[in-house]
């Protein structure tokens, strides 16, 4: 797991489709996320939660969510712009790896 960081998760999530968005504030740059609803149905919301349920599921892990987005962007390109996306094999992949 990534070491302990200052990145906060900001409140500004919305759901586009089957993505909850979100920003990551990174050394004060703002980061933009997404995790898929079948990564959080897996994590724990089963697959007919509702978008409020899902979200309760990302609050429960989001310091997994956070160490793993953290690390997707430190193996990102330097200055990269692109978004940060969890998808519901990256986080089987971080569990396996416990």
């Amino acid at each position: 797991m990534a070491a302990k960081s200052a990145s906060t998760v900001l409140s500004s999530f919305h759901w586009d489709g089957d993505l909850l968005e979100f920003e990551l504030t990174e050394a004060g740059k703002q980061v933009p996320c997404s995790i898929s609803r079948e990564a959080l149905e897996e994590a724990g919301g089963g697959y007919r939660a509702r978008s409020w349920q899902l979200q309760e599921v990302f609050d429960r892990h989001h310091k997994r969510i956070t160490h793993l987005l953290l690390d997707k962007q430190r193996a990102a390109k330097p200055n990269s712009r692109a978004a940060l996306h969890l998808s519901s094999a990256d986080l089987n992949q971080a569990a396996l790896a416990r």
